[in-house]
């Protein structure tokens, strides 16, 4: 039996996303919003009834891994070290901006108060 997929059309409100090919993109839906790393290294927060786009950030590294959303912050690594945490919001808040040395391939994890990430 072949299995079911399903797409994301995350264009149909106007929002174009930055690469050119076709690669797979990492989304969180939370609030009414979805947050979206692309291969374009872009990440927008987009309303999640319309599709329409809120705010975009440049990131500086190819995103691996889905964005992880914990007590009203979004959290997202790149594969060029690093990482970055936002709030999840309609307005574009930039909480932390760190680089790390090694490149960050899967989703961060939330251990009691901090959060690990593997190597």
């Amino acid at each position: 039996m072949p299995r079911k997929t399903r797409r994301h059309h995350a264009d149909r409100g106007n929002l174009v996303l930055s690469a050119g090919t076709p690669c797979h993109v990492h989304r969180r839906r939370v609030r009414g919003l979805v947050f979206i790393a692309d291969c374009g290294r872009k990440f927008h927060c987009v309303d999640a009834a319309t599709g329409k786009p809120v705010w975009t950030h440049d990131i500086k590294g190819d995103v691996w891994a889905s964005p992880m959303v914990a007590d009203g912050k979004v959290y997202l690594g790149t594969r060029s070290g690093d990482f970055y945490v936002f709030g999840a919001s309609r307005e574009k808040k930039v909480l932390m901006e760190s680089s790390l040395v090694t490149p960050i391939s899967a989703t961060v994890t939330p251990r009691t108060a901090c959060f690990t990430w593997p190597r």
